[in-house]
């Protein structure tokens, strides 16, 4: 088959979406097929804008467009990611006819591009909603809630009226949207079950797999002072609320509990979670994102690996995919998340979960952690027995093909 992927991220990109595609795409094209990628790239002042070539591996051309609006904040991405839907569209138009069109999600705007090339040539389309996407807009209002401040921010009254109105109407035209496509792939059972709900032709789970863990890790030694250290390596983002991991480690700290929180990574809140780590006197060390082969050390210096996910539905639906890392690792997990992170980690006996948002319970674990190190024993073979029924990428990239060769004979009849 010729596969054409419309993706926001890909290798030599970091990140959980950037390898993912960068492990599929290989796996695809080592069975024979042909994959062309189609991906926004940054590009430095004075650079060409055009859109350029390059392979990414044999079997793998990679159609890199120009990211042109740069910044973190929602209006300035949402730009940007309208004019690289319009230049993913002309670029996927170049790329010839493929037998499948498979559309990344988010960015959001890739879905609607890979739909119009669909029609456009008369070919299957598959959508891959990651997150619980259109079902985030509902959360607007707290989209701009860094959890450092008091009271949270509330929109004013035009605003929400407005809003209100808005959003329906646009989940109802997304899903109609995710309805069009002859697949829908998750990473998640929970958000699986939520879609076929919702009526769509059908719906797979592909979950993601660990990146830098490959096998479980000696157990932690007795820390020097009896401190307790735990980990967070992932995104900075508006959807980790990392706000309470420092208030709990803050909280430790006033009661004299020797909890060193390390949280490691970039992302949207990235300055606000450090300027509220100065103002409550470092309670946490904060590091940039560190390449793949860094993360066993990082977990080497760990007691237990933090999970954390906002207290909104639809990350109850949301698995984020360091948690198989953790799970591979055999290090104990602190899961501040609700729904599906939390049921995975219980029923694998890897660690515990107290309820997201909730600085006081999660430095209430944190300290009975710290008073007693038997907690951080977990049933190793359990965690990594579930990571390779579930999420190991041979058999996962198998299953997406079977998949898309189903999808592309069912076109062809």
């Amino acid at each position: 088959m010729r596969i054409l992927v419309l993706t926001q991220h890909f290798p030599p990109e970091g990140g959980p979406h950037a390898y993912r595609w960068g492990w599929l795409t290989k796996a695809f094209a080592e069975r024979g097929h042909e994959v062309d990628v189609v991906v926004p790239r940054w590009r430095a002042d004075g650079e060409d804008t055009e859109e350029s070539v390059v392979r990414a591996g044999p079997g793998v051309r990679v159609h890199e467009t120009a990211a042109r609006v740069s910044g973190v904040q929602l209006r300035r991405r949402l730009v940007n990611e309208l004019l690289t839907a319009a230049a993913a569209y002309r670029a996927g138009r170049g790329c010839g006819k493929a037998d499948v069109i498979i559309g990344t999600v988010p960015s959001l705007p890739t879905l609607p591009v890979a739909i119009a090339l669909g029609l456009r040539t008369r070919t299957p389309t598959v959508a891959e909603i990651r997150d619980a996407w259109p079902d985030l807009l509902g959360e607007w209002e707290q989209w701009g809630d860094t959890g450092t401040a008091r009271r949270r921010p509330r929109a004013g009254q035009l605003v929400r009226r407005v809003m209100r109105r808005i959003v329906p109407v646009a989940e109802a035209a997304y899903t109609a949207l995710q309805r069009r496509a002859g697949l829908v792939v998750t990473t998640t059972e929970s958000w699986a079950r939520v879609l076929r709900r919702r009526r769509m032709r059908r719906v797979v789970v592909i979950r993601n797999t660990s990146m830098a863990i490959s096998e479980p890790l000696p157990l932690p030694p007795a820390r020097p002072g009896g401190a307790l250290h735990v980990l967070y390596v992932g995104n900075f983002g508006r959807a980790q609320h990392l706000a309470t991991a420092i208030r709990a480690a803050s909280l430790c700290h006033q009661e004299g509990v020797p909890v060193r929180l390390r949280l490691v990574g970039v992302g949207a809140e990235a300055e606000a979670m450090r300027s509220f780590n100065s103002r409550l006197g470092q309670p946490a060390e904060i590091f940039d994102r560190v390449g793949v082969d860094e993360v066993p050390a990082l977990y080497d210096w760990a007691d237990s690996v933090l999970v954390t996910l906002r207290a909104w539905q639809p990350m109850e639906w949301s698995v984020p995919s360091k948690l198989y890392e953790a799970l591979t690792s055999g290090r104990h997990i602190t899961v501040t998340a609700p729904g599906e992170s939390a049921t995975i980690v219980e029923h694998a006996k890897a660690g515990h979960a107290v309820p997201p948002e909730n600085p006081e319970a999660l430095a209430a674990l944190w300290t009975r952690m710290a008073n007693d190190r038997s907690l951080l024993r977990t049933e190793t073979d359990l965690g990594a027995a579930w990571v390779r029924e579930n999420a190991d990428p041979d058999e996962l990239a198998e299953r997406y093909l079977d998949e898309l060769e189903l999808l592309h004979h069912r076109a062809a009849r």
